[in-house]
């Protein structure tokens, strides 16, 4: 519709809205005009565009009654992506696909009770990402008090979110860690007393005896219970890192030749690696133990497939704060990145979201026990690093590892090994606060140990 104006009586120039309908009466046709003078819309309107103008920067969207967009700041641009041609004259909710923290006719009562409302919103960008926005609203009334329009400010929450929620879970994994290594350290004890007495009792018992078997699988069980402790203990107390300035591909290829005999032979490995990487600080027995985690995780996820392939490659890259594919609890600069990806089964958000918690797996019973990625995670933050992971439910999964780059010169050379002279005059005396152990260590030679 075509803005209209009237004139007052003393010669004021005035905007009006009018309403034309026609009726037959007695045969004629009588047409009828109704006239609005619309003078204070049309001036609040000009206000908030005014004030919008001003906070043309800041992230700000006006929406009619009907929640048609009037208004399309330029800071909502750039957290959105829709232009102002693209945001004006949509409904917001359709447009932003909005996730309310709450019944929205208990928000409509709100705003209409104290003209304005806070609180969190889930949206949707032009390309598909989720956003977490704060979110507050103020309504304008006219003279007479009929709501005309409603004033929205959203800040961005995203980041802040992501990173609570990483800090969280890695509280999360320190508790765990640190329970969890209590609880291994004396279980570690009991199964050394299980699994060494039942070696002594195999060397006492002749070799046809019929307890041979049984003790056997004592044994056997004693062992894999020390290994799943030896990872408890792996994940809740690192290790210290021997980091020296290393050259990571010649680490992932001994690495890889390592693991290509433990992984079925229908499976392809790729390899890329770029040139002129610099090097980075890490510990080569870690990133050993990354790439064998890595690899069998995406051998379970690949199963029996007859084109299975796990592709690792090495890349530089210069991380800055707006990377959105970047870890984003690890800071600007220069990395050395480890890509180890597959075209297995993939993931859903819900099971990646939580792949480096300890003892979460989704392999049946037996096949793992929840505690290799957490490991993984566990190298990387020693590292300085960080861990990013995509993955989609029949499209595979990538893990991209990002290692901070070192301006110091890897070293080739190899440690020093001084042999130790041997001498036979010495006695060993031998302390523990486990009796167990104490009988275990004393029996095959006799000799008086101290508890």
């Amino acid at each position: 519709m075509n803005a209209i104006y009237g004139l007052r009586a003393n010669g004021e120039e005035f905007p009006i809205e009018a309403s034309i309908s026609q009726a037959e009466v007695n045969g004629q046709r009588i047409f009828s005009v109704i006239l609005r003078d619309i003078s204070e819309r049309a001036q609040a309107e000009e206000e908030l565009r005014q004030q919008a103008r001003l906070l043309d920067l800041a992230p700000v969207i006006v929406r009619d009654m009907q929640n048609r967009i009037v208004l399309w700041s330029s800071a909502m641009e750039q957290i959105y992506g829709y232009s102002r041609a693209e945001a004006e004259g949509k409904i917001s909710n359709d447009l932003l696909q909005t996730v309310f923290p709450e019944p929205v006719e208990q928000i409509e009562r709100q705003l209409d009770e104290k003209n304005s409302w806070e609180g969190e919103l889930g949206h949707r960008t032009k390309d598909g990402r989720k956003v977490v926005v704060s979110s507050q609203w103020v309504l304008y009334r006219d003279a007479q008090g009929n709501p005309k329009r409603i004033l929205e400010v959203n800040t961005d929450l995203t980041e802040r979110k992501r990173s609570e929620a990483l800090q969280a879970r890695s509280q999360k994994l320190e508790s765990l860690g640190t329970l969890s290594g209590g609880i291994a350290h004396d279980f570690n004890n009991i199964l050394l007393a299980i699994g060494g007495n039942a070696q002594l009792a195999i060397a006492d018992v002749p070799a046809n005896h019929p307890a041979q078997e049984s003790l056997g699988e004592i044994a056997k069980a004693a062992a894999r219970a020390t290994d799943l402790v030896r990872r408890i203990l792996a994940f809740s107390r690192p290790e210290e890192s021997k980091r020296n300035a290393t050259l990571l591909q010649p680490v992932v290829e001994e690495a890889l030749k390592l693991v290509r005999a433990t992984i079925p032979a229908t499976i392809e490995f790729r390899s890329r690696f770029a040139e002129g990487l610099p090097a980075v600080l890490a510990d080569p027995t870690q990133v050993h133990q990354i790439i064998v985690n890595l690899a069998t995780n995406s051998a379970h996820a690949i199963g029996s497939r007859s084109d299975g392939t796990i592709d690792v490659q090495l890349d530089a890259v210069d991380l800055t704060g707006d990377d959105a594919n970047a870890p984003a609890d690890i800071p600007a600069g220069r990395y050395v990145r480890l890509l180890v990806s597959d075209n297995g089964a993939g993931m859903e958000r819900a099971v990646a979201d939580r792949i480096f918690d300890p003892f979460f797996t989704t392999k049946k019973p037996g096949e793992g026990t929840g505690l290799g990625l957490s490991v993984v995670h566990g190298i990387m933050k020693n590292h300085g690093g960080g861990i990013a992971v995509y993955s989609e439910p029949g499209r595979g999964t990538a893990f991209r590892l990002y290692f901070p780059a070192t301006s110091c010169t890897a070293s080739e050379g190899k440690p020093t090994v001084h042999e130790a002279q041997r001498k036979r005059s010495e006695k060993i005396m031998y302390v523990d606060d486990e009796e167990p152990l104490v009988a275990l260590v004393s029996a095959p030679w006799n000799v008086p140990a101290t508890k």
